[in-house]
């Protein structure tokens, strides 16, 4: 990464980048504590991470996206099929903010998780009502329908990936 950062000087326009090395000890576990110290403290902007960071990450989002499933499925017994759906067009609406817009990525997180939000409100709105094979099937069909848009809307979502 020294070498590729070094070669373009350590900018790309008019931003000047500093690296920041956060896990040197290859532990998940003071990994994610140290990637958080690193944006809350430091003020980092976007990290790339090494393997094990990687994977700290990943399973705590599965981490939390498990407690939407066991809501839905164990509490109120309705089997769930779009959450991860509108978890996905959260991100997709935080990455199209950041690469259209030029928007700050913390400020396209959060308008990113404010458009999940709003559109599972009126996704919950709608199946209020539903209960048993009815409220999976229109779960599944959100879920196959913003797929779909997703990889159709080429102009707005770059297509699928090939």
């Amino acid at each position: 990464m020294e070498v590729a950062l070094n070669t373009i000087g350590y900018k790309v326009g008019d931003h000047r980048i500093l690296p920041v090395w956060v896990d040197s000890q290859s532990d998940p576990a003071k990994a994610s504590g140290a990637y958080a110290e690193a944006v809350e403290g430091k003020g980092i902007q976007a990290g790339v991470l090494n393997w094990h960071s990687s994977v700290a990450i990943a399973v705590m989002d599965v981490a939390a996206m498990s407690v939407g499933f066991d809501f839905t499925a164990g509490f109120i017994n309705i089997a769930n099929f779009e959450y991860m759906a509108v978890a996905g067009v959260g991100g997709y609406t935080s990455a199209l903010l950041v690469i259209n817009t030029g928007l700050a990525p913390w400020f396209a997180m959060v308008a990113g998780g404010i458009s999940s939000a709003v559109l599972g409100l009126i996704i919950g709105m709608i199946s209020l009502r539903l209960r048993g094979i009815f409220a999976a099937c229109l779960f599944w069909f959100f879920g196959l329908a913003l797929m779909g848009l997703a990889i159709k809307m080429v102009w707005l979502t770059r297509g699928p990936w090939d």
